[in-house]
């Protein structure tokens, strides 16, 4: 599974537990998606930094790199729900069709 697939399938997940109490982290652990864990939270930190996320914390000894992450009251953010919405495959079709529309007359 790509990254960019992976963090789309994160943020669905995220997005749909927003009523929820408590977020059940196992939906995205490394097992769910086939990838490592250094994978895993390597793309959960990176999403973080681009504001899609947040409740990410880097957990690191005696300020050398980080070995693991602690994810705490994790949520999608605006920016990350406006990013779902760009990025879905029903977006990118209606993207298209008003391409299509605008660059031949009488559709």
């Amino acid at each position: 599974m790509e990254t960019k697939d992976i963090i789309l399938e994160i943020l669905k997940k995220l997005e749909k537990s927003l009523d929820d109490d408590n977020f059940d982290q196992q939906l995205i652990s490394a097992e769910t998606f086939g990838i490592t864990v250094n994978r895993r939270n390597y793309i959960l930190q990176i999403m973080e930094d681009a504001g899609l996320i947040k409740g990410v914390k880097a957990l690191s000894a005696n300020d050398r790199a980080p070995y693991g992450i602690m994810l705490k009251n994790l949520k999608i953010t605006l920016q990350g729900i406006m990013y779902l919405d760009e990025n879905t495959t029903t977006a990118k079709i209606i993207k298209a069709a008003k391409i299509l529309k605008d660059t031949i007359p009488m559709i």
